[in-house]
């Protein structure tokens, strides 16, 4: 298969009773040495690592693309050899009024009377932060395309986002919501790892 997808899927439990501000460092530089480690594995220098003009890390001459996220005590690597977006949250009890207006009125329809709300936002959510981070701009520049995002037609697995016209995986593992957004279909594999 032409688009093999290789994920690093890696849980931090240490850090679960520290703030939110410094999960975050150690997520960021332990996801740094898991993502080095992988391009070294490739053949791949750190110092062909670059920021293209959104800001979205890239590797020179496009010979493989990578996409990083963070969630709770987690982080999740995405490794592709075609343009690649990932988001990852994990599901939890939040508030999700606010965040509602980000999709039209039949989304939101659709997210408040499904039988588990939360749950069904973080699906779309995750979606839309895996497309935004493909094109490598912010989640807040694109609004308008999660106005036109229909949520019921979302499955584990495949689908196809008609508006980006791109193809997004998602997937539920343990209490987390993956979405990966590519131009093409390809396999997947997940490698897990539980640093305690």
């Amino acid at each position: 298969m032409n688009n093999e997808i290789k994920i690093i899927f890696v849980q931090i439990e240490q850090i679960s009773k520290v703030s939110p501000s410094y999960k975050r460092r150690v997520l960021k530089y332990v996801s740094r040495q898991f993502l080095i480690l992988e391009l070294n594995n490739l053949g791949i220098k750190e110092t062909d690592i670059f920021s293209d003009y959104n800001g979205k890390k890239r590797i020179k001459n496009n010979q493989f693309f990578f996409s990083i996220s963070y969630s709770d005590i987690s982080f999740i690597i995405a490794f592709s050899k075609n343009e690649i977006g990932i988001d990852i949250e994990r599901n939890r009890t939040m508030n999700i009024t606010n965040l509602l207006t980000f999709y039209n009125i039949f989304t939101q329809k659709t997210i408040l009377e499904s039988e588990h709300p939360v749950s069904e936002f973080l699906k779309l959510w995750t979606i839309s932060e895996s497309l935004c981070k493909f094109w490598g701009i912010s989640i807040f520049d694109y609004i308008e395309y999660y106005k036109n995002m229909d949520i019921g037609d979302v499955v584990e697995g495949w689908n196809y986002h008609l508006v980006a016209k791109k193809y997004f995986y998602h997937r539920v593992v343990d209490d987390y919501f993956i979405s990966i957004c590519s131009g093409s279909i390809g396999e997947v594999t997940l490698f897990k790892s539980i640093i305690n």
